[in-house]
This record gives C-alpha cells, sequence and structure tokens, in this order.
C-alpha cells in the first residue's frame, strides 16, 4: 500500500510511488494492485484530486485523476479477476454514476465499503435531508 507520511504530495508523486508507468502517452498511466487502489480510495479524503473519468475494458477498471493544485493527469488501473473492484464513490460521488455504467456495460461491479461511508458522503454533499421534527400525538380529551 502507498504510505502517506503525514506530508501533503500529489498526484505526480503518488504515481512515481505507485510504480512504473506503462505509457506516457498522453498520460502517465500506472497498474495498482489492489492495496494500491484501496491506498488511493482512502488517499482521496485528505486530497484535492479529481476523477475525470472511470472505465473498463476486460476485466480491468480504469480511472482518470486530476491534482486540482497543478493541474497533473494521471490514469490508475486495477485488474479484476472476480469482475469486482472497490468503489471510488465513497470518496468522490461523482464517481457513483461512472461505476454503474461500468457494470452495466462490462459487468464489473463497484463494491462500497459500507453504507455508512454513502450516508457520509451523501451528507457532506448534502443530498441528505435535514431529519424531520418529531410531532408527539395530542392524547384525545
Amino acid at each position: 500500500m502507498i504510505q502517506n507520511d503525514d506530508a501533503p504530495f500529489g498526484l505526480r508523486e503518488f504515481l512515481a510511488r505507485a510504480g512504473e508507468p506503462q505509457s506516457r502517452r498522453p498520460w502517465p498511466r500506472v497498474v495498482l494492485d489492489r492495496d494500491q487502489w484501496l491506498g488511493l480510495r482512502d488517499l482521496l479524503k485528505t486530497v484535492d484530486w479529481s476523477v475525470l473519468a472511470s472505465w473498463a475494458e476486460d476485466r480491468i477498471v480504469h480511472a482518470a485523476l486530476r491534482d486540482e493544485a497543478d493541474g497533473a493527469i494521471g490514469i490508475v488501473s486495477l485488474p479484476c479477476p472476480t469482475n469486482r473492484f472497490p468503489s471510488l464513490g465513497g470518496m468522490r460521488p461523482g464517481a457513483l454514476r461512472m461505476e454503474r455504467w461500468i457494470k452495466d456495460l462490462t459487468g464489473l461491479v463497484a463494491v462500497q465499503r459500507s453504507e455508512r461511508d454513502l450516508l457520509e458522503v451523501a451528507a457532506a454533499s448534502q443530498l441528505v435531508a435535514q431529519p424531520a421534527q418529531h410531532v408527539v400525538p395530542r392524547q384525545a380529551v
């Protein structure tokens, strides 16, 4: 797993730590293992990176990321031999729609960590309505 030394770093450094890029045209692409993908998901809690796109092909899921600090773009890929992959949508709600498309088009399924993660994202995105005030019924006189 990629270690976060409590020092902020950018997408370029993340990709360099994760492995040797397979291609540099037009952006670097790194194949991650499951632990690295989970590390990326956790890292998305603290960094200002956008998920520009997510797609899949032949049991491999890809995500295009953009570092908002310096504009760097990189591609990460994860082999999915079981047709399942850890969702990035729990940290970036915009990725949820792309993950549904991946399921519909390729059969690869994005797995959420827990229902609580989705609720936290929804609350942070202000998608969850404010709790209703409980009304105590009056006693019939």
